[in-house]
Parts: C-alpha cells; structure tokens; sequence
C-alpha cells in the first residue's frame, strides 16, 4: 500500500464522529484497560498505546482490554509518521478481531470492526459484506447500534434515504444518549442540512439547559457550518461553565475548537490565547497543539 493511500485511510478513519463512552468501574474496582482510558482521556496517544500494550502483556484475552487497545493503536495512528500509521492500524484491527472473538457479544467492538471495514481498502481488511454481517449481528445485540450501523452501510454505499431512515430510527432509540443524535446530526451535516442538524441538541437544550453535551455539538455546528458564529463562541462558554460529560468532550476540546471559531471571525490573538488555555487544561490536546504549532511558523 502506498504511503498516499495508507494517510488516506487514517484521515477517513479519523472523520468519524462518533464518541467513545469512558466506563466508570464499580466501586472500589479497577478495570484493566483502566490505564488506557486515562491515557486516552488525556489525548495522549503514545501513553495510551504503551498502556495497551501492557495490559494486553497480563490479560490478552480480556475483551475489554481488547477493545480499548483497539481504540489506542487506532489513535496512534492518527498522530504517527506516514511510515508507521499502517502498522498501527493493523493492531487496532487485529485487537477489533480478537475482542469479538473472545466475546462475541462484545457490541462496541463490533462497532469499532465495523466502521474500520467500511473505511479501509481491501488490500488493508476492509469488506462491505463483512461491515454488512457486522452491522446484522449488532441490530440483535443493541438496536441502537444496530440503526447506526445500517445508516453507515447505506451512506457508504450512497443511499441516502436508507442511511438518513435508519439514522433516524437510532435518534429515537437514544434521544438523550450519544451515539444516536451524533449519527444523525453528522449525516445532515455532510449534507449542509445544518437547521436540522442544530434541532436536534436545541430540543435537548430546551428540555435542559445544562446539557453539557448538546451545547457542546451545537458549538461545534456553528464552527462546521460558518453560521451563527457568535451564538456559538457564547455556546462554548456555558459548556465551560460546567463540568464536561464523561463520556463526551472536555474543555480542552471546547477551548480548541472556541479558538478556531475566533480564527473564524478575525480574532487571532483572542483565539491564540484560547489554544493556550486548552493546552493548560489539557497538556497532550493534540488540535491546540497544532493550531500554534501552525500560527507560529505563519
């Protein structure tokens, strides 16, 4: 595979939306991919691969483990040279593998195979039927997961009435959750339908106003969409105001992306300074690294 082909598949890799939910062990309990989820959390890919690779040393049948090793050597290879990005999404897939292997009712791993059978060329494992025989088993193992999955299917073999039904029906299954309005959302989004698209989390606001999450997305359709950009930097700010979702964005990634909506509108040194103040809060955050990185040689 060349080098071309193989940063291609990690940049559609890294297009997908969907947010990973952090598991919060039982009291008094230390889950083993516990380390990598901190690490994770943190955007720290290189300490998250280092705890994947420890973890899978003492519990290399651990499903859990696998999972979320998957999800390390996949962010590692966002971040690695053009030499190395294939080697590391080998191993997220390969631990994709074995996690539905050991637990075939591992939902969330046949999740993550899934979107990485859609993404990657053949020549790398990718299959539509193999995405398809995933996306059958999740529809009887979570609904929700399961309409996702389907939409997916369909927008990658472009159906957009099949994938837009089948988002829609996730949405309804998981209206307050994650996974469900972020499906449809993004799916209006990549069609510039960004009215519908913000009335999903306006419901979510309008029922609570502390909705982290929604205000959240909403902020960041104003950056994707370049419209009410204003009302989103205001947005940004009463998700600072509160304290970030587990299982969702946290404020170094609010403070980023508050900096790309100042880019926007004009407002470089105010935005400069909100790159800063995502790097205190968060150190590893790899985007407000790169937004200095790149004002500074500019």
């Amino acid at each position: 595979m060349t080098i071309r082909r193989s940063s291609a598949l990690l940049a559609r890799l890294a297009s997908l939306a969907f947010v990973t939910t952090l598991v919060a062990p039982a009291a008094g309990a230390v889950l083993p991919s516990a380390p990598i989820q901190a690490a994770l959390e943190k955007r720290d890919p290189e300490a998250a691969t280092a705890a994947a690779d420890a973890a899978l040393k003492t519990f290399p049948k651990d499903p859990d483990v696998l999972l979320w090793a998957g999800r390390a050597y996949g962010q590692r290879a966002l971040t690695a040279s053009v030499f190395t990005k294939m080697s590391w999404a080998k191993k997220c897939h390969e631990a994709w593998e074995r996690a539905i292997e050991v637990a075939p009712g591992n939902a969330e791993a046949r999740f993550e195979l899934l979107r990485y059978y859609l993404m990657a060329p053949g020549i790398a494992g990718g299959s539509v039927e193999k995405a398809k025989v995933q996306a059958a088993r999740l529809g009887e193992l979570d609904a929700m997961r399961g309409y996702v999955a389907r939409g997916m299917v369909a927008d990658h073999e472009k159906k957009p009435k099949e994938a837009e039904a089948a988002y829609r029906k996730a949405m309804e299954a998981d209206q307050f959750g994650v996974q469900g309005p972020i499906a449809l959302a993004s799916f209006f989004a990549r069609q510039k339908r960004w009215p519908e698209a913000r009335a999903i989390f306006d419901r979510r606001v309008a029922a609570d106003p502390n909705d982290a999450f929604a205000l959240y997305q909403l902020g960041r359709l104003s950056l994707l969409s370049g419209e009410e950009m204003e009302k989103g930097l205001t947005l940004f700010d009463r998700f600072l105001s509160l304290a970030p979702p587990r299982d969702g964005p946290t404020h170094g990634d609010a403070r980023w992306r508050k900096g790309l909506l100042l880019e926007k509108l004009g407002r470089t040194p105010a935005a400069i300074a909100e790159y800063r103040e995502a790097l205190k809060v968060q150190p590893g955050h790899t985007g407000a690294k790169r937004e200095l990185e790149r004002l500074k040689a500019a």
